[in-house]
């Protein structure tokens, strides 16, 4: 049988990765800000309700640095934090390669769901946590400028006088 069905993504997946797309769409919201990298996104973009912080390389704003700038965080969490306030994330999903329990250690990160896939966590960190994005290097300024969903208002040409 060929042919679109819409429960077809079901058919690809795991228990264990079920359990995390049932559980960010329980409680996450359209605006909230996953931050995962590339092959997770794979199963966790179609039903995420959300926005993505890495999300498909041709819809994403300077995709490279955003990728490598979540990469670099994830291999040292010390920096994870700031990466997090940046992006104005909720959620962070971390696959098994990911050492899940260094990431723990962030303040503000609460793991709401483990198991064979990585671990999804919550992000709840102080408001006056945040960064200044003029603390920021320039080179990780330009990787983090705030883009529009849509293309916005158009810009009318000037008439002749």
């Amino acid at each position: 049988f060929s042919g679109f069905r819409a429960d077809a993504p079901s058919i690809h997946l795991s228990a264990d990765r079920r359990a995390v797309l049932d559980t960010l769409d329980a409680r996450a919201q359209v605006s909230d800000v996953l931050l995962a990298e590339p092959p997770d996104l794979l199963w966790l973009a179609p039903e995420y309700p959300g926005r993505l912080y890495v999300g498909h390389f041709f819809l994403t704003h300077d995709y490279r640095g955003r990728r490598e700038a979540l990469e670099r965080a994830l291999a040292s969490p010390d920096s994870l934090g700031a990466l997090l306030d940046l992006a104005g994330a909720r959620w962070l999903f971390a696959g098994p390669q990911r050492n899940a329990e260094a990431l723990a250690a962030t303040p503000g990160l609460i793991a709401v769901w483990r198991g064979p896939s990585g671990t999804l966590f919550e992000v709840r960190r102080a408001a006056n946590r945040a960064i200044s994005r003029a603390a920021l290097p320039t080179s990780a300024l330009a990787a983090h400028r705030v883009t529009t969903t849509g293309p916005g208002p158009s810009p009318r040409p000037a008439r002749p006088a």
